[in-house]
């Protein structure tokens, strides 16, 4: 199917439990019920528009997958990736308009100063690479047997990394970090 979100209401009936009970972790998902970590059909219809807008062609090992079927309950990994061709003056436009929200956030002086920079060094390593941009990309999901067909309870996808994650908490308490043990 194309990218047409006219045709979104279709895929999502064909493919999310009528029920609506169901969660993707996108790949910035950090707490449950933000944007990119939707718990129902909803959300989840409005996390596929926003990658439909701006997201490159995105790709699934299908004949790699693993696909695990027990009895009502299928289990599904594959590595996968997205595609996008940017040329160079697009991603500095991109970072300067991420700069100017930055400058108008709610972060001190110093760390914008910091994100600005890391940004910027970004920027540049992967204008050195070209203009076409492939990122490998991890998928799984847990599908269930709903009246003769397949669907998805639970999707999620990632991004590895050989660094330090772009994410950090750095504000939790103590009591905080152990109700998350």
């Amino acid at each position: 199917m194309k990218r047409n979100p006219k045709g979104l209401d279709y895929l999502a009936s064909e493919i999310f439990p009528k029920d609506g009970r169901m969660t993707i972790i996108g790949t910035s998902g950090i707490l449950p019920e933000d944007d990119e970590w939707p718990q129902d059909v909803q959300g989840a219809k409005m996390l596929v528009v926003g990658d439909w807008k701006s997201w490159g062609n995105v790709y699934f090992n299908v004949p790699g997958a693993k696909v695990e079927v027990l009895g009502e309950v299928a289990y599904v990994e594959s590595n996968t990736f997205v595609e996008k061709e940017m040329p160079g003056d697009q991603v500095c436009e991109n970072h300067l308009k991420y700069i100017h929200n930055v400058m108008d956030g709610e972060m001190s002086a110093k760390e914008k100063v910091a994100e600005i920079a890391r940004g910027a060094s970004n920027v540049v390593m992967e204008l050195l690479r070209g203009d076409r941009y492939v990122w490998p990309m991890r998928f799984s999901a847990v599908l269930q047997k709903e009246e003769g067909r397949w669907v998805f309870r639970h999707m999620h996808f990632s991004f590895p990394t050989t660094r330090f994650p772009d994410e950090r908490l750095t504000n939790l308490d103590e009591a905080e970090r152990e109700e998350g043990d």
